[in-house]
């Protein structure tokens, strides 16, 4: 057997390792900018266009405070005990934290708006529930 034979061999092998590679990069950028557009889509649909803004933030403690700092479904709280604290002293939680969120009871997607009429406060797992998959943090 010839020496180029064989290196005619490794060259084609490394060739379709070379094309896999380039092939699996398109596809993860292609993802990349899937995901990018979706979320210029999402944010959109959101007061100054993200859930980031003042007005979101305003928003959402307006509909927290309005059901009571408790989940509507199943009641839990997610108020904190009132402490005395020194004056310039920041704010420091205590009790039990479970996590509030605000979920739309018309998605967005379905023709819903961010009336506050249409906002309602739940705990993680019923948001989770209500929603059919979990749920992360703020995304990365």
């Amino acid at each position: 057997m010839s020496s180029g034979g064989f290196a005619r061999r490794i060259t084609k092998a490394f060739a379709r390792a070379i094309a896999r590679a380039l092939a699996r990069s398109a596809a993860k950028r292609a993802r990349r900018e899937e995901t990018r557009k979706y979320w210029r889509w999402h944010d959109s649909l959101y007061p100054c266009g993200s859930t980031a803004s003042q007005e979101w933030a305003n928003l959402r403690m307006m509909v927290i405070r309005r059901d009571g700092y408790r989940c509507v479904s199943c009641g839990r709280t997610g108020r904190f005990p009132r402490r005395r604290r020194a004056w310039g002293e920041p704010f420091q939680p205590e009790g039990p934290r479970i996590g509030l969120q605000v979920d739309h009871i018309r998605p967005l997607s379905r023709g819903g708006t961010n009336n506050p009429a249409n906002l309602q406060t739940l705990c993680k797992s019923c948001h989770e529930r209500k929603t059919g998959r979990p749920l992360t943090g703020p995304r990365e």
